[in-house]
C-alpha cells in the first residue's frame, strides 16, 4: 500500500501557489484545481489521523469558500467547519475538524 503524505495543517488555496501558468485558466478550471487540491488534502489528513487542517481560501466572491464548506459539511469524517482564527488567517479561512 502506498504511503499517504500527512499535508501541512495550513493549506493555502490560493490558484498562483497550486499552477503555474494561473492566468491562462478560466474561473471554472480554477475553481476545480482549487477544490481538487483542497478534496486531496481533506483525504490525507483523515488518512493520516490529523485533528484538523486550516485551508486559506481568501475572500474573493465567496464561492470556493461556500463549495468547500459544502464538501465539508456532507462529509461523513468531518465534525466541525470553523472560520479560522481572524487575526492570523484575516477573513480568508476555514478550519476544518475530524472526528477521530
Amino acid at each position: 500500500a502506498a504511503v499517504v503524505p500527512a499535508p501541512l495543517p495550513v493549506i493555502d488555496l490560493h490558484i498562483d501557489k497550486l499552477h503555474n501558468h494561473f492566468t491562462q485558466l478560466t474561473k471554472q478550471e480554477t475553481l476545480q484545481i482549487q477544490l481538487e487540491h483542497f478534496t486531496r488534502a481533506l483525504d490525507n489528513a483523515i488518512a493520516t489521523k490529523m485533528h484538523k487542517v486550516t485551508f486559506i481560501h481568501g475572500v474573493g466572491n465567496g464561492r470556493l469558500k461556500n463549495e468547500i464548506l459544502k464538501i465539508a459539511k456532507t462529509h461523513p469524517e468531518v465534525r466541525e467547519v470553523r472560520d479560522a482564527d481572524v487575526a492570523v488567517y484575516g477573513n480568508g479561512a476555514s478550519t476544518v475538524f475530524f472526528k477521530l
